[in-house]
């Protein structure tokens, strides 16, 4: 889990953020899915993108905010669920949804270039449409 850095894509980010937080280097296969919280136990909401990826590198490394890294079983996942243990509702349907197959190609994702125009011209209006 965790967030984009400016400049960067989502799925760069889960590849950065598994590093990060396991140690292992991830190649990313395909977009899991999108969910919504509209409003998480910190008070605000929040979009995951879930993606499935294949360990190619590195070893399991531990950290003090990362003291148990390892790979879960689905009944384990499920008692954790159970325990009140998980960050986020959506890992079990996330879980699901990828052993259903429900997987999309990771170009679902489109990423685009920045916008040509200045944040400046964007607030007061540049003479079209700015969405955001």
């Amino acid at each position: 889990a965790g967030k984009a850095e400016v400049g960067e894509s989502f799925a760069e980010a889960a590849i950065r953020e598994a590093e990060e937080e396991s140690g292992l280097v991830v190649e990313v296969e395909r977009l899991v899915g999108i969910y919504h919280c509209a409003r998480t136990s910190e008070g605000f909401g929040v979009v995951n993108f879930v993606f499935a990826s294949r360990v190619v590198g590195g070893t399991i490394r531990l950290s003090a905010a990362h003291p148990v890294v390892r790979f879960f079983t689905r009944i384990e996942v499920a008692e954790m669920a159970g325990n009140g243990l998980l960050r986020g509702s959506y890992i079990e349907l996330a879980l699901d949804h990828h052993r259903q197959g429900r997987d999309l190609p990771t170009d679902t994702l489109q990423n685009v270039p920045p916008s040509p125009f200045p944040r400046e011209e964007l607030t007061r209006g540049a003479g079209g449409v700015a969405a955001g």
